[in-house]
């Protein structure tokens, strides 16, 4: 634990003013582990017209339009760094472009396995998964009805007055990963509802607990991670639904003696000063999990109005990539 208290110290060290949030580099790889990423790659656009995006969400308009070759470079330098052997990626354009970005600037990572479904969004955006190992039983729900959740107690958001229809605003998929050793983790890549929109990250979490409940009932022993960007911090009632439901936040087991919390540069993952992407274990999972592994990895984070001025150079995403590390062996973590 001492030497990767160390190694943290002096990752955390930024080369730039323009560097606010998580490490400058990657924790080192352990030998005998995986390692699990997430990654929000800020509306990734690929440079072919999909004809079926027009008007005002015309992926070759200018909102946001094709990701130009330099901010491509930023996203594969990010993702190279963080070296994650399964890697949840969220505002993918399609799995075409996916794959076109793995080729073109991930061509040595090894990522033989690409998966990327249409999630229901409007904007043409869908959750998607690079991957080192074979994937299978991959699944969205993309016309569920979350009306029928159980909103259990007080405390919840009001739902606005005539809200007749609640659906995912974006889906989560669903996808199980197999290594080498026969380990398999199914993962939940997901990307809630933004903006001031509580009740309705609400219900999709409600919904995803299901969707997890349903799994562990068939399968108590079945290895369960819910990853990616939350749009909600760790107090808000929607990241609660998972903690008070037996997940857990992995990137929390940091080294005691490091700053470290909540409020720390090190552990906000947006770059509005926020710590909204996580991943969370269940039960079975998290006795894989390898104690001060977790961390955020950050890039240059300027600040420019978003709204109105174009992405600056050497800016890859708003948001920063996370990792944690895993030992495949059932409940061998600690080892």
């Amino acid at each position: 634990m001492l030497l990767q208290t160390l190694a943290l110290i002096l990752l955390s060290i930024a080369p730039s003013s323009d560097h606010r949030f998580g490490l400058t580099e990657a924790m080192p790889r352990i030998e005998g582990t995986i390692r699990i990423g997430s990654y929000n790659m800020l509306n990734f656009f690929d440079q072919v017209d999909d004809k079926s995006l027009q008007g005002d969400y015309d992926d070759f308009g200018d909102n946001p339009g094709p990701t130009s070759s330099e901010r491509c470079e930023e996203l594969a330098k990010i993702i190279r760094e963080l070296d994650a052997d399964v890697l949840a990626l969220q505002e993918v354009e399609s799995k075409e472009a996916l794959e076109w970005f793995n080729k073109n600037y991930l061509p040595s990572m090894g990522y033989t396995y690409v998966v990327s479904e249409e999630v229901g969004y409007y904007r043409g955006i869908e959750q998607s998964l690079l991957s080192r190992f074979p994937v299978s039983e991959v699944k969205t729900w993309i016309n569920a009805d979350l009306t029928k959740v159980e909103r259990v107690g007080g405390g919840w958001t009001d739902i606005p007055p005539g809200t007749d229809e609640i659906t995912f605003q974006r889906s989560p998929l669903c996808v199980t990963v197999e290594t080498p050793s026969g380990y398999a983790l199914t993962i939940f890549s997901i990307h809630h509802k933004a903006g001031r929109n509580a009740w309705h990250r609400e219900a999709e979490a409600l919904q995803i607990m299901t969707y997890i409940e349903a799994m562990t009932e068939i399968n108590p022993e079945r290895n369960i991670a819910v990853i990616g960007d939350f749009n909600a911090q760790p107090w808000d009632r929607s990241v609660r639904i998972y903690l008070r439901n037996g997940m857990t936040d992995s990137l929390a087991f940091r080294a005691k003696n490091l700053k470290w919390d909540d409020t720390s540069p090190l552990r906000k993952t947006h770059t509005s000063n926020r710590l909204i992407d996580f991943i969370f274990l269940n039960t079975a999972a998290v006795g894989e999990l390898v104690i001060d592994s977790g961390f955020v990895l950050g890039s240059s984070h300027p600040e420019y109005d978003w709204r109105n001025d174009a992405i600056p150079a050497g800016y890859a995403s708003d948001h920063c990539a996370i990792a944690v590390d895993l030992v495949p062996n059932e409940g061998k973590g600690e080892t």
